[in-house]
């Protein structure tokens, strides 16, 4: 393992519209040591012929024969890689030139190798001009970040390789939840984070997540992933620390569901049967879930007049 080299993995779906930008915001970077190691999870795109363009030998590309899924996409990056650190990259988003090198620089002067370093995010328009900036400000313990709900954005992260092999890396009996599932894996062990004060990623929110495009298949995921810490969490946290998760999941989907129908890619009929899915999957209190389902009722029957099962 190379004590310096930072192993960055990319993996992608079916994005041959946006890869090349990915990559190139990789090759740019001005840490010196850097490989990046592209897992393409059997695209039926022409991904394959914009990677073979690329004369780089910092490039590893390995491409799934069938399509496995994120968890198992990264795992497969994370055993090819030879670094000291890893890095996330998603196929839709983007770096600034200095985004490792400031990264290392302050991994490197932690005390403790169960340290996570990220940073900030910038949304970007059509026209690819920074319409929002987000700057940190959650650092220490993670599980006090993550137990309520919180997150990393999965391109912002970097830490150790041993440390990320230790845990397991990404759980691959999971179709959803993905990141939040490694989140709480590191909570448990006591990780913490640190971040750089800076919008370093570069999010292009013009295109669609593959995930949240299939509705039937996410609810189905998160479904998964509540059986599989719900017990755990209220276990070790706050009586109301599971119903901050749910709210974050439950929004997700109602946006979701929202835009598909506006789209018009769903029936309301349809929309309706995600909306009754994942109001199905509630362990909170209903007091609380009124104060969600009474937002959401306002401007769904304003809108579309539908969703009655929410009047009761």
């Amino acid at each position: 393992m190379n004590s310096s080299l930072v192993s960055v993995i990319l993996t992608t779906y079916n994005r041959c519209e946006l890869i090349s930008k990915s990559i190139s915001s990789v090759l740019k970077q001005d840490y010196p040591q850097l490989e990046l190691v592209v897992v393409d999870d059997h695209s039926s795109d022409n991904t394959y012929d914009i990677l073979r363009q690329y004369n780089d030998k910092r490039i590893n590309y390995i491409r799934h024969q069938r399509n496995l899924g994120l968890a198992s996409a990264r795992n497969t990056g994370l055993s090819a890689s030879r670094g000291k650190y890893i890095a996330f990259l998603d196929d839709d988003d983007e770096w600034l030139s200095e985004k490792i090198s400031l990264q290392v620089a302050l991994i490197s002067q932690s005390k403790s190798s169960k340290t996570v370093v990220y940073c900030g995010r910038c949304d970007v328009d059509e026209k690819g001009e920074v319409t929002k900036e987000f700057i940190p400000s959650n650092k220490g313990i993670l599980s006090r970040h993550i137990f309520s709900g919180g997150g990393l954005p999965s391109s912002s992260i970097l830490l150790l390789k041993n440390e990320l092999v230790n845990i397991g890396g990404h759980s691959e009996d999971l179709i959803s939840c993905v990141d939040h599932d490694l989140w709480l894996k590191m909570s448990m062990v006591d990780f913490c984070f640190d971040y750089v004060p800076r919008g370093l990623i570069i999010r292009n929110r013009t295109f669609e997540s593959h995930m949240k495009a299939e509705l039937e298949t996410r609810i189905s995921g998160i479904q998964v992933f509540y059986e599989k810490w719900m017990s755990i969490v209220n276990s070790k946290c706050e009586s109301d620390s599971w119903g901050h998760i749910e709210i974050l999941y439950e929004n997700q989907t109602y946006e979701t569901i929202l835009d598909e129908l506006r789209k018009s890619n769903i029936s309301s009929i349809k929309a309706s049967e995600f909306l009754s899915h994942i109001y199905a999957l509630r362990t909170r209190s209903v007091s609380t879930w009124k104060q969600i389902r009474d937002l959401f009722r306002i401007n769904l029957l304003k809108n579309y007049k539908l969703f009655g099962f929410l009047l009761s």
